[in-house]
């Protein structure tokens, strides 16, 4: 069987309708329903083939599990300027959340290799085609929140060019309230300077104050910053 024929024989409609809504970028058409863990194993299953790597050069896929797969795939590399320069030929083509957060948070080289990434995410963050940014935006909210973090990295979140777009505002926000339990000094200078937009500014204090990993006196004080 081919791939996609692989893919379609783990099909759910209910999963499929579900899908739809949930990823409403993507046309319902192109949307099979199949879960990520299935995509996941049959990524480890064929990497390295030749079938793989075949699938890898034939973007843009029409399947919205096509590429999910993809970005498992993206997940295996271990070589870091391979992971890199695949990700840059697919990122053109990841056109909704749910693939591109996926692909982002996966690689797994990426962690071990901050230094090299750093200038790509930089630039993927100062793009203009929303799902790159987001995938900047995420990959600094994966990778560079511990050891490789960098105060700055505020100021290049502050000054995206992409604005009022929904899917960048809720990776902004996400990377704050991230930021809120791991960097909380900072991150609530940055609020405090309202940097961001009201929307980016109050959904990172909602999700913060509805996380566990912060304790109810700064949740408080979190409170007093909405906008």
């Amino acid at each position: 069987m081919t791939i996609v024929e692989r893919i379609k024989e783990n099909s759910e409609e209910n999963l499929r309708l579900f899908n739809a809504k949930l990823v409403p970028t993507v046309k319902p058409e192109r949307i099979l329903g199949v879960r990520s863990p299935k995509l996941k194993a049959l990524a480890k299953e064929i990497y390295g083939s030749e079938e793989a790597n075949i699938f890898l050069s034939q973007t843009p896929h029409f399947y919205f599990e096509e590429n999910n797969l993809h970005g498992f795939l993206l997940g295996c590399i271990k070589d870091i300027n391979k992971a890199l320069a695949l990700t840059e030929e697919f990122l053109p083509f990841v056109d909704n959340w749910a693939t591109n957060d996926l692909t982002a948070m996966g690689l797994k080289c990426f962690s071990k290799n901050t230094a090299i990434v750093r200038p790509y995410a930089e630039k993927w963050t100062g793009d203009v085609r929303p799902f790159v940014v987001r995938f900047g935006v995420v990959c600094l909210l994966s990778y560079f929140l511990g050891d490789a973090f960098e105060q700055s990295d505020f100021d290049l979140l502050a000054g995206i060019k992409i604005k009022d777009d929904y899917y960048v505002d809720m990776a902004v926000a996400w990377y704050l309230s991230v930021a809120l339990v791991k960097k909380y000094d900072l991150a609530v200078m940055a609020l405090k300077e309202n940097r961001f937009g009201a929307r980016v500014h109050n959904k990172a204090i909602r999700k913060a104050v509805e996380s566990f990993r912060i304790d109810d006196e700064k949740k408080s004080f979190l409170r007093t910053l909405k906008r």
